[in-house]
């Protein structure tokens, strides 16, 4: 059954072709213009220095744990007043 074989080692070769079509969809939607409370804000440029220093920034894990609680909460000061 040569048949047989080839459709078994085509089948295994088209299971093992990935699918980029999602992560294409991603990085189109990061980089272009979008509307956002009636202001237009930029995409991301990969290529801009000061963005690479700021997508690497947001992927450090101390950023994750406790960075994005203390620029999102009010300062202490605001709070008491």
């Amino acid at each position: 059954m040569p048949n047989g074989r080839l459709a078994a080692r085509y089948l295994e070769y088209l299971s093992s072709l990935d699918d980029f079509s999602a992560g294409i969809r991603a990085l189109d939607r990061l980089t272009q213009p979008r509307p956002v409370n009636g202001r237009i804000l930029r995409g991301l440029n990969f290529f801009s220095r000061a963005e690479q220093t700021l997508l690497s920034a947001l992927q450090r894990h101390g950023f994750n744990i406790a960075g994005l609680c203390r620029a999102v909460r009010p300062p202490p000061s605001a709070a008491r007043a």
